[in-house]
């Protein structure tokens, strides 16, 4: 279990902003006490923070955020078949320079973009950033929970709903269908959250925000 925190803004970040994003990754600590780090580019509006559990590979060259050539990405979960994705981008001559899943999924997202998810079997969430924009996907079942706070302003996004609640002052908007379906269900299905504009990423979903701030959601798989 890691933790994933940040914001992309169709504005350069300030001081404020970058404020927000390290307190709400300290807020996701427990989900990852091994390694924390942090990737911005203030001028480009993007803050991406990472708190990590290792469990594949636990050497720093594992860490995350991982950059390589203009992608980063933070990465929560496992790929239980990462060893043969492994032998894929091997065969198509993509070199890999750690023994751990996190580089697998990340170069494999980078050379078959949202056909690598295709390829995967594991539990996972992860945010992919480049110049081109910003890629939020959950597993098949949404095993691996994201959460994402669109503002005018741009997409806020964390692992758990709570440092965005509090940090961005989210008000509640249960109604008498959230709590009908959280007492007989035990959670509310869908995007729903009880919390107004705050959005669970649906299973098998890309969010995908552009640079101007424009946003949608893609199904991949039923």
């Amino acid at each position: 279990m890691c933790g994933i925190f940040g914001m992309y803004l169709n504005r350069p970040l300030n001081d404020e902003d970058i404020k927000i994003g390290e307190d709400g990754l300290a807020q996701l600590k427990h989900r990852g006490p091994d390694a924390s780090n942090i990737f911005k580019k203030s001028k480009e509006g993007i803050f991406l923070g990472h708190n990590r559990l290792s469990i594949i590979d636990d050497s720093e060259k594992s860490n995350q955020p991982m950059q390589f050539e203009n992608y980063v990405i933070a990465y929560n979960g496992e790929l239980y078949n990462y060893k043969e994705v492994a032998k894929k981008l091997i065969q198509n001559n993509i070199p890999l320079k750690t023994n751990g899943d996190t580089e697998v999924l990340f170069k494999a997202w980078i050379h078959w973009g949202k056909k690598a998810l295709d390829f995967f079997d594991g539990m996972y969430a992860f945010v992919v950033y480049s110049k081109e924009g910003l890629h939020i996907v959950t597993d098949a079942f949404g095993e691996k929970p994201m959460y994402w706070y669109k503002k005018p302003d741009g997409v806020y996004f964390s692992s758990e709903p709570g440092p965005l609640i509090r940090l961005l002052k989210i008000p509640s908007n249960f109604n008498s269908y959230d709590i009908v379906s959280f007492l007989g269900l035990g959670f509310l299905p869908g995007k729903e959250t009880g919390f107004l504009n705050l959005c669970k990423v649906e299973p098998g979903s890309i969010i995908h925000v552009r640079k101007n701030g424009t946003s949608y959601q893609e199904r991949y798989w039923k």
